[in-house]
């Protein structure tokens, strides 16, 4: 009752919807409810009433709850059926429960009352709760025909006086969101879909749309929402930064423009998607769960089976289980069975919802980034674009779908070490020494195959690029005939990718290859090292060893899943960075245009006051300065490194008494000396770099009237 009692309020307070009637399953359904309300109060009153001990004072009080909370249930079927338009998930779950929690009390007062079983009272009352329960949850999770019209009154005025221009109407709608919790979680909402395609070939028409939570425009106004409140902040802390203050005094106003906010990739995808991405975390336990408790399952069974066998009667002396523990055991691996496959289904539907929403977050901010490049950027050409759009975010979101995947993989290695613990005690440390020297080998292996998809994506842009800019400009080359001379451009390029592409599937497959000789080697090790060392209590029996085996081909899929996503995450981490690099890229920035909307306040069209114009913003010159700057260091400090290792080379009488002649000619002439390094070290200023990377014009000023 206090589970119903809220979703009750509720539903009371939703008005009547139109169009409602009442159906035989319905009616049904209700008749079904009134008789489990006699049935428990008949078994309120029979307990109350039997000075039984096994009818004692809790069994009064349960009753007494169950007639409440039927009371409750009575109302709310009634509501809901007249006031909302899908099946409602506290009813199913009541009921569901209910029939449960009524299945050991049964079997419990069935044994009780033996010999008589189900001719006493009592326990055919039980069992007729017991399944009628059952028969009201399977006819709650019936819909009714026409859920998808239903509308209250007020609500179809209001949605006729509000802007219907800015809903979109679906032509044939998702069922999904109109579902109930259990139909969601066995996918009975696409059965009307599946028995359409079974008649008939289904058409496009057929399909249903798509639902709206997916939508890329919701998701696109969250993301924008994100981004701009991340560069608001950004910004505001970097013109209340002491280095930004210091340039203004100073007269240097480009300085807070060169300040350009960095996006928070990670966490502008996380604030869109992470509840839908960390949601899939609780089926992918629930599986787990149920996945892993089969084997202990199984073993039970096959105990419970060997009970009855003359070896166990005569080594044991002891008499074979009652059939409930066999049929207890075979119920209970079935249904783990069922439910595994159920929550693995909806981990791998909600997983796919996020990698999908994630996917159009990220082509939403390559094309944003694409349309705000600065014109230093832009050279790059429309081929590193595309790449970023297709290739990159595929990667990624790749990336983004076997995250999951890979905790649950170090979770079920753990869970299945220790349940093979359990069978083969310490036996178990060998076969992990197996494990432990291929995973290292697998981890020297993994460097080189980082490096070479790296090289690879890297040669790919480089190809993109040639590509992109020979299609642009074909009128040209055939005209001049320099066709050929471009094919050998294009193919050298294509020869440079296909070579680090066989590099990396060369270190993939001798990676494969050997994480997939793990599953024989561990079972060898683990049985023969076992049979050696086993205790007389403890033999190596039929149960032990097929529960062992098992175990070990449980830890198939996990190694499996590591070994699949130990590409993925090298691929998705290099697209990633390039990712985030593009889209931290500089842009063109808008403050050096001053729009003017007032059309009368002057006759002047366009004006440049003191502009310069050149081939690269001052951020990409700054940023060349700095590369030159860390090349040159980099080339000092091996410079450095060669002279000193040439000092020990070479003997110390020669050292000491032979100069080279050019350490001679600097010390005779030190002015000479400093005459040559004067221009090197003025080829590094500012202006002179600004000249060297093309044409600038300085202090333009121009009006268009």
């Amino acid at each position: 009752m206090l589970f119903i009692s809220p979703r009750l309020l509720k539903v009371v307070g939703k008005g009547r919807l139109e169009g409602v009637k009442v159906t035989p399953v319905f009616a049904f359904k209700l008749m079904a409810v009134l008789v489990e309300f006699a049935v428990q109060l008949g078994i309120l009153i029979k307990v109350a009433s039997d000075d039984n001990v096994l009818y004692g004072s809790s069994s009064i009080l349960s009753s007494a709850f169950y007639l409440a909370g039927l009371a409750g249930a009575l109302l709310l079927h009634w509501f809901e059926h007249f006031n909302m338009a899908n099946s409602s998930s506290s009813l199913l779950v009541f009921w569901l429960f209910s029939a449960l929690f009524s299945i050991f009390p049964t079997r419990s007062w069935i044994q009780a009352t033996s010999p008589d079983g189900l001719s006493s009272t009592l326990p055919v009352l039980k069992l007729v709760f017991t399944i009628l329960a059952f028969l009201v949850f399977i006819l709650e999770n019936i819909p009714k025909p026409n859920y998808k019209t239903l509308a209250r009154p007020n609500a179809t005025t209001t949605t006729a006086n509000a802007n219907s221009a800015s809903v979109p109407v679906q032509a044939n709608p998702s069922p999904e969101p109109h579902s109930n919790y259990f139909m969601r979680l066995t996918f009975f909402w696409l059965v009307p879909l599946l028995r359409l395609g079974k008649s008939r070939p289904l058409r496009m028409d057929d399909l249903y749309n798509l639902n709206p939570k997916l939508l890329s425009y919701p998701l696109y106004l969250t993301t924008k929402a994100k981004l701009d409140a991340d560069e608001a902040i950004a910004i505001e802390k970097q013109h209340t930064a002491a280095a930004v203050q210091k340039a203004k005094e100073a007269g240097d106003d480009s300085a807070t423009r060169r300040l350009t906010p960095k996006i928070n990739l990670a966490g502008t995808i996380f604030h869109t998607v992470g509840y839908t991405f960390m949601t899939a975390a609780i089926p992918r336990v629930f599986y787990i769960v149920f996945y892993y408790v089969r084997p202990i399952l199984f073993s039970e069974l096959v105990r419970f089976v060997t009970s009855y066998t003359e070896a166990y009667k005569r080594t044991s002396g002891k008499e074979p289980m009652t059939p409930w523990i066999g049929f207890g055991y075979l119920i209970a691996v079935v249904t783990a069975s069922i439910l595994s496959s159920l929550f693995d289904g909806q981990f791998q539907y909600i997983n796919y919802n996020a990698g999908l929403k994630a996917r159009s977050v990220f082509v939403t901010l390559v094309y944003r980034k694409s349309l705000r490049l600065s014109s230093t950027n832009k050279q790059e050409g429309m081929g590193s674009i595309v790449n970023h759009m297709s290739t990159d975010v595929d990667k990624v979101v790749a990336f983004f779908d076997i995250i999951h995947l890979l905790w649950s993989a170090f979770v079920e290695v753990i869970i299945t070490i220790a349940l093979l613990y359990n069978e083969v005690k310490y036996t178990i440390f060998g076969s992990l020494g197996v494990v432990v020297v291929m995973m290292l080998f697998v981890g020297i292996c993994s460097p080189f195959v980082s490096k070479n998809q790296k090289a690879s994506m890297k040669a790919s842009d480089h190809r993109m690029k040639l590509i992109t800019e020979l299609v642009g400009a074909i009128k040209s080359i055939k005209l001049y005939g320099w066709e050929k001379y471009f094919v050998n451009k294009v193919s050298a390029a294509r020869d440079e990718q296909l070579m680090y592409l066989r590099r990396f599937f060369w270190w993939i497959t001798v990676v494969v290859t050997v994480i997939n000789m793990i599953h024989p080697f561990v079972i060898y090790v683990t049985l023969s090292v076992y049979a050696g060392v086993a205790a007389p209590d403890a033999p190596l029996d039929i149960r032990r060893i097929f529960t062992t085996i098992t175990l070990i081909g449980m830890l198939e899929d996990p190694i499996g899943q590591l070994t699949n996503s130990m590409s993925a995450i090298v691929t998705g981490q290099v697209a990633y960075t390039r990712l985030r690099n593009f889209l931290n890229s500089e842009e063109i920035d808008e403050t050096n245009v001053i729009k003017n909307p007032d059309a009368d306040a002057s006759k002047i069209a366009f004006e440049v006051k003191n502009g310069t114009f050149g081939w690269y913003t001052p951020e990409a010159i700054d940023a060349v300065i700095e590369k030159k700057q860390k090349a040159d260091e980099k080339k000092a400090k091996e410079e450095a490194k060669k002279a000193k290792r040439a000092k020990k080379s070479t003997p110390a009488a020669t050292s000491t008494g032979v100069e080279s002649s050019t350490t001679l000619d600097e010390k005779s002439n030190p002015t000479a000396a400093s005459d040559d390094k004067k221009p090197d070290s003025a080829s590094e200023t500012l202006p002179a770099t600004h000249d060297s990377m093309g044409p600038v014009m300085h202090d333009v000023n121009l009006q268009i009237r």
